[in-house]
């Protein structure tokens, strides 16, 4: 039986979550982090969910350890129209990203997959045995 031992880099991770959490919902629209993520459990895998309306798969660099993802990326450069006639804004973002998520779970991430379908990033990570395993059942005793 595999023990559980305190693990203060977990602990610190957690943190730093909880204060990107508190700051994300303090700045303003734009400064927040990018791209935003949706990520929950379905049957033994974790998923995680991103738009990324425009950028292309070979422009997207997806890294997976047992509890973190890195996704990094650039928007496609496209040439400037700024100056020409009937041109009024400019606001398209051509910058890089990165975005670093804590997993809150440990999960196998030599199995993990990613997909893109319209705009739509999609990465599914088997969960650790570990984490399958932690689910205690308990038998119901009648005290009558």
């Amino acid at each position: 039986m595999k023990s559980n031992t305190w693990n203060p880099f977990r602990e610190i991770n957690t943190i730093r979550e909880q204060m990107n959490r508190f700051l994300d919902e303090r700045l303003p629209e734009q400064e927040k982090t990018y791209p935003a993520v949706d990520i929950y459990e379905e049957g033994d895998n974790l998923v995680i969910k991103a738009d990324l309306p425009g950028i292309r798969p070979d422009d997207v660099e997806i890294m997976v350890s047992e509890e973190t993802v890195i996704v990094k990326g650039q928007h496609q450069e496209q040439e400037s129209t700024k100056g020409q006639n009937g041109y009024y804004y400019e606001e398209r973002s051509r910058n890089e990203f990165q975005r670093r998520i804590t997993l809150p779970l440990k999960v196998k991430h030599q199995e993990a997959r990613a997909d893109i379908e319209h705009g739509v990033m999609e990465i599914i990570i088997p969960k650790a045995e570990e984490e399958l395993n932690k689910v205690t059942r308990l038998k119901l005793n009648n005290r009558e």
